[in-house]
């Protein structure tokens, strides 16, 4: 398990009597720590230390880590979603950006423990760069970007707060509180997918996607402006590509074509 500040202070643990000389009476000096996919390093962690000093709860979408060992209470919080909506999918992708290379994984590396000094100092190597692209991505997210992962979820997390939009309905017992009609509508409009089906051969296909859409049409229509819904007839409906028109609404209802 490797440990690092980004910089010049990292930590090779190797076994569980080194994470706990490590965790020992560090109440003042380490509060919190990020990771790279974080739930597989809370499992190594949670092996190594008794029971009951690791636990993961759910805050406001993301995934934090409570950490307690003696007097040591540390935080874990995840970089990869937030770093995945920015588009770096793989570690290697987060290393370029924060101008370290991620190195080769060693060949051993998941089938077998090293075998001679050469393969463990290479795996020791391997690890830190991990550890250094990391701690580097978790500054690189905060201080360059403000995109925090103590705090933002997701791409949504960081809109909602610099959009900062009105709160219009209550929240009780963590559920919005809506009346039935807009509780049907909102029911009704999840986000979904269309497929195409044809039977027998078909060349070739084409297939043209937009990507957000649905945030797209919000912010291209008066969606933002919606402040209640009301029962209509359809015929008070207009089917126009004039979206400043305010007579639009929802239909219910099972359509076949």
């Amino acid at each position: 398990m490797q440990f690092s500040n980004g910089s010049s202070d990292h930590a090779f643990i190797e076994c569980a009597e080194g994470l706990k000389r490590f965790l020992h009476n560090r109440r003042e000096t380490l509060n919190e720590i990020f990771g790279f996919n974080m739930l597989c390093d809370l499992g190594a962690i949670k092996e190594w230390l008794p029971s009951g000093s690791v636990n993961v709860a759910v805050s406001r979408g993301k995934l934090v880590g409570k950490i307690r060992y003696a007097s040591t209470r540390v935080k874990a919080y995840d970089c990869m979603p937030l770093l995945k909506n920015f588009g770096f999918r793989r570690l290697s992708d987060v290393g370029e950006v924060v101008g370290v290379g991620k190195l080769d994984k060693p060949i051993f590396l998941g089938l077998r423990k090293w075998e001679s000094p050469e393969e463990y100092e290479s795996f020791k190597q391997y690890a830190l760069a991990d550890a250094i692209i990391t701690a580097k991505a978790a500054k690189w997210l905060i201080e360059d970007n403000g995109c925090d992962p103590r705090v933002h979820a997701s791409a949504g997390s960081i809109a909602a707060e610099f959009f900062d939009f009105p709160e219009r309905n209550r929240r009780v017992h963590g559920r919005i509180a809506m009346s039935p009609i807009e509780r049907m509508i909102a029911q009704s409009t999840f986000a979904g997918r269309s497929e195409m089906f044809r039977t027998g051969y078909m060349a070739y296909a084409v297939y043209n996607d937009v990507k957000s859409l649905y945030p797209l049409s919000i912010f291209a229509t008066r969606g933002l402006c919606i402040d209640s819904v009301q029962p209509c007839d359809p015929k008070e409906l207009a089917l126009s590509s004039d979206l400043n028109d305010a007579r639009f609404g929802w239909l219910v209802g099972c359509f076949e074509s």
